[in-house]
């Protein structure tokens, strides 16, 4: 479904470098690291806001660089995103911030009751988001993001705003999205316990580059004192690279 193959990205100085990995139909795959290790120029990157100075990302086996504009925004289209911040319009209602996308398309709103059930939202489909709780904002925005039924969906760090008990619930509605819609996931954060519950492989971010590969294991030990890989590698119990 998604393919990355040797991506390369610099501004000033190199943030990506020569990354490479593949996320399949169905699948949670999560990219862990500190800030300022690349993450969000990763996201951007493969969110087709930025392109690749080297490289390759292949959606559906379509190369990004060999499509024209039309083609490029068709595909844009394919792909989903949940923030850590939200991003709903507050002037616009639950159910206005979901249909938007579809609006911009010129497309009915016919599905947007249907989402909302799904993700918990529909007795609220009439408030604003200055009315909602963190979990309720994000519970909409990623009704939002699935309205137009991508095939990839982005999650950037989407529960690090979260108190525990609203996480686990996130938690557990993004893993009924994957067994509903089986979008290929690439859930980006920080955090490693969330990470350990939701991803089947964990690369481990760091300045630009993926220094190892986890396998999940349920199972979490104290990791104080160790370094960043080492973190991960006791929270995931590694299992190959």
């Amino acid at each position: 479904m998604l393919t990355i193959k040797d991506v390369s990205k610099s501004y000033d100085q190199p943030v990506l470098k020569q990354l490479s990995f593949e996320v399949a139909a169905g699948e949670i795959v999560g990219v862990v690291g500190k800030s300022g290790s690349g993450k969000s120029t990763l996201l951007r990157v493969l969110n087709l806001i930025e392109q690749p100075d080297q490289g390759e990302i292949k959606i559906d086996n379509q190369v990004i660089g060999h499509l024209n504009q039309k083609q490029h925004l068709t595909l844009q289209r394919e792909i989903g995103m949940v923030f850590q911040q939200y991003n709903l319009l507050s002037n616009l209602t639950v159910y206005d911030n979901v249909y938007l996308p579809l609006k911009l398309l010129g497309k009915s709103g016919e599905t947007v009751a249907e989402m909302l059930s799904f993700v918990g939202m529909a007795d609220k489909a009439n408030a604003y988001p200055a009315k909602l709780s963190g979990g309720e904002k994000q519970r909409v925005a990623i009704a939002r993001a699935l309205i137009r039924e991508p095939k990839i969906l982005l999650c950037d760090e989407p529960t690090s705003a979260l108190d525990e008990d609203t996480k686990k619930d996130i938690m557990r509605l993004l893993q009924q999205v994957q067994q509903t819609f089986k979008p290929a996931v690439v859930f980006v954060s920080h955090e490693l316990s969330v990470v350990r519950q939701l991803c089947q492989r964990v690369y481990v971010l760091e300045q630009g580059r993926f220094t190892a590969e986890f396998t999940h294991q349920p199972q979490l030990i104290d990791v104080s004192g160790l370094s960043y890989v080492e973190q991960v590698e006791r929270s995931l119990l590694h299992v190959g690279s």
